[in-house]
């Protein structure tokens, strides 16, 4: 009973994978035919440093997004287990980040840490710590604030499976 939907797979998702590398060992402009280079590419890619920066970058992201994300839902989850007052409230307001649409979420944020008229730097600006901080225009910190609005997103859904 499962051979249709294994077909139907290997159709849909095994031969655009096989076609993807079969593809990236050639050079292709788009137009005629691609010329086939070998690992040329490969070569580029991994001696480019930008591609080794952008490679660092995505795996400081998950991995700093998964401790912070799995330390903070394990916490909330013994609060919750420990028999906090007013659980029941707590489980939906650490679970509604969660539910939120991701555009909604980015647009939000992006919004919020404008050095201008963002949300972010006016509460700090109301703590006396700044309030022109280019938080996602500055190289230094756009890291921290991209992890910072993934935790947020996802500590909810990460949460329940804790508690669960």
């Amino acid at each position: 009973m499962l051979v249709p939907a294994l077909v139907i797979l290997a159709i849909f998702f095994g031969l655009p994978i096989i076609d993807l590398i079969r593809t990236s060992f050639t050079r292709w402009p788009g137009i005629g035919e691609p010329t086939y280079i070998g690992a040329d590419n490969y070569v580029t890619a991994f001696t480019n440093p930008d591609v080794r920066d952008a490679l660092l970058r995505s795996v400081a992201l998950g991995v700093g997004a998964a401790l912070i994300l799995s330390t903070i839902a394990t916490v909330l989850a013994a609060l919750i287990s420990g028999g906090i007052r007013g659980k029941s409230i707590y489980r939906v307001i650490w679970f509604l980040p969660a539910i939120a649409p991701p555009s909604a979420v980015a647009v939000f944020w992006a919004l919020s840490v404008q050095p201008r008229s963002g949300a972010v730097n006016a509460f700090l600006g109301a703590l006396g710590l700044g309030d022109t901080h280019a938080w996602l225009a500055d190289p230094k910190t756009s890291l921290y604030v991209i992890i910072a609005v993934a935790v947020w997103a996802g500590v909810g859904f990460a949460f329940l499976v804790i508690l669960g």
